[in-house]
């Protein structure tokens, strides 16, 4: 397969234009609100100048704009939500159609996840209990209580997201099967499960989990799909198979140029095979740059592994300077109680040392990455380097 075809100047300007299209519609939605409410604020405090029998039509119709702005705002913001994820899925769609060579497991297409409809189920209940009940009551009490399954969804996410940093992965799956059998249309859960396997180094049932995601997210929302193909294209990595993660890594970006920890993946594949060094630290430096987005991790963690990254690349580079430089504010930047990332960020700290023949530092730091993870996959690989080694 061919290496390095990615034109990263004409994906600059993608991004560039989805930033551009992005804001202009929210800028249009909040600035339209904003403005309109205003005018309405305004003329509440006007003296009514008209016939005393419209009186109460005229007030009447102040209240109705009270009463149902909050919903016009959430309609305004779907409506927003969803004109940009149709424009996302139709500039991913041309490019998700690699995808259909490769054989993906048969899926049930989900209009709705488990999730959106009981939230979307219960803003409705309470817009009409609002209505019935409480036509003038305290609005913001009624935007929040149309949130709560969000904040109760975000706070089960958070949750998983603790037992997987803490480096618990046999847990964090058993968690993830369990509210699976209550929320089986929900392919986040199936995502966070691959991600456990896939860190405890159970590489046959993250492979299962991975491709049952991806092929459900070629059926609903294209454009969100890097994130999957990144993280399956890891699992590859590790089992050398190269060319199949290059094939996703480069449609991930094609379909998803924002996603900033595709940009990192695809320098690790040419810096594992010591190929292309300055195409692996161009690619390295530019995803740097872009906003780390949505994250199933930490974001912080994810930013200090993908300095590591670029630290790793200016070695192979030959800018022993700089990369010392760069993996020294990398440590810096790096929670420790974060496992996963902070094993393998010391597991990328490694390789760079070892770029750099600096072999008692390379060992310090595959000795620190196999102590943090010693039952995941990170660890196996770090124990491996050190046993490649030769001894002092």
């Amino acid at each position: 397969m061919e290496y390095g075809t990615l034109d990263l100047t004409v994906i600059a300007q993608q991004i560039n234009r989805e930033k551009y299209l992005s804001r202009r519609n929210w800028i249009i939605l909040f600035g339209g609100f904003i403005l309109l409410t205003l005018a309405f604020f305004g003329l509440s405090f006007l003296p009514y100048s008209g016939p005393p029998e419209n009186r109460c039509e005229f007030s009447c119709f102040l209240h109705v704009f009270e009463a149902f702005s909050p919903l016009a705002l959430l309609i305004g913001i779907f409506i927003v939500a969803y004109i940009n994820r149709r424009r996302r899925n139709a500039n991913a769609g041309p490019y998700a159609v690699r995808l259909d060579t490769l054989d993906w497991p048969p899926v049930k297409r989900f209009y709705w996840t488990t999730s959106a409809r009981i939230s979307y189920g219960w803003i409705i209940a309470i817009i009409i209990l609002s209505i019935a009940f409480h036509f003038d009551s305290d609005y913001g009490l009624t935007l929040f209580l149309m949130a709560i399954p969000y904040l109760i969804f975000w706070g089960v996410n958070i949750w998983i997201k603790s037992i997987i940093e803490k480096g618990n992965y046999d847990q964090t799956i058993l968690v993830v099967q369990r509210l699976k059998r209550w929320f089986h249309a929900e392919p986040g859960l199936w995502g966070a499960e691959a991600l456990a396997c896939s860190f405890a180094d159970r590489a046959q049932e993250s492979e299962v989990m991975h491709r049952m995601v991806i092929a459900q997210m070629l059926k609903k929302q294209v454009y969100t799909i890097s994130l999957w193909l990144n993280n399956y294209a890891v699992d590859l990595l590790f089992q050398d198979r190269f060319d199949e993660a290059l094939f996703l890594l480069e449609t991930a970006i094609m379909c998803q140029p924002t996603y900033a920890s595709s940009y990192d993946t695809l320098a690790s594949l040419y810096l594992m095979q010591n190929l292309a060094p300055e195409y692996a630290l161009k690619l390295a430096e530019f995803g740097l740059k872009l906003p780390t987005g949505f994250a199933i991790l930490d974001k912080s963690a994810s930013v200090a592994a993908r300095r590591a990254t670029l630290a790793w690349a200016e070695a192979r580079n030959g800018l022993a300077d700089r990369a010392r430089v760069t993996l020294q504010e990398a440590l810096k930047k790096a929670n420790p109680k974060h496992i996963p990332y902070f094993a393998e960020l010391n597991r990328i700290a490694g390789e760079t040392y070892l770029t750099l023949n600096d072999l008692p530092a390379a060992r310090q730091h595959f000795a620190r990455a196999a102590e943090l993870d010693t039952k995941g996959r990170i660890g196996r690989i770090a124990r491996e380097k050190l046993e490649s080694l030769p001894s002092d």
